[in-house]
């Protein structure tokens, strides 16, 4: 009887940690729409963490990375844009995510992602801009957090360096060869 019960308890503390560890996980979807973001609970999005990105890169694979957090109302209203653009053009691929929230938190950490990713900076948490980083072949394309880029003129916002999310996503979703 000590047994069965010594057995019991361990199947409970089992599932119980399953169950804690399950709930922790990040939910793009539900930190989005939480923040205001237009989105179904099936898009293009899918959540991965820095050392899944940088795999990606090491293994020279094309793919666009989605780097930001659901705290930034500008950042929002983009993803919504970014959903809006891939369901008018019928697009069926992936984008990926890269929740930078925790990154935010010190310079060190900053630099690590930027250095990992390539990318000129995450920094900023409040009205921050999404940075859309395009690998293509494990090569960094597009760094939008990059400002005055000639080979990217087309896809500035008029009057400015700035990239414009809309102009860069159509493209994406109509030209670029996901492979």
């Amino acid at each position: 009887m000590k047994r069965i019960l010594k057995f019991l308890s361990v199947m409970l503390v089992s599932l119980f940690a399953l169950v804690q560890l399950t709930g922790c996980a990040y939910s793009f979807y539900d930190d989005w729409h939480e923040a205001g973001a237009v989105i179904e609970k099936e898009n293009v999005f899918t959540s991965i963490n820095l050392d899944e990105a940088v795999k990606k890169i090491d293994n020279d694979e094309t793919f666009v990375l989605v780097i930001g957090c659901s705290k930034s109302s500008t950042a929002v209203s983009q993803i919504s844009s970014i959903q809006e653009q891939a369901d008018y053009h019928s697009f069926k691929g992936t984008i990926y995510f890269l929740d930078a929230t925790a990154y935010y938190a010190s310079s060190t950490s900053r630099k690590d992602v930027q250095s990992k990713l390539g990318v000129k900076t995450i920094a900023g948490v409040d009205n921050s801009s999404l940075v859309i980083a395009v690998y293509n072949k494990g090569e960094l394309l597009v760094d939008s957090s990059k400002n005055s880029d000639s080979k990217l003129e087309s896809f500035y916002q008029p009057g400015t360096t700035t990239i414009s999310i809309e102009k860069l996503f159509i493209y994406l979703f109509n030209d670029f060869n996901f492979e």
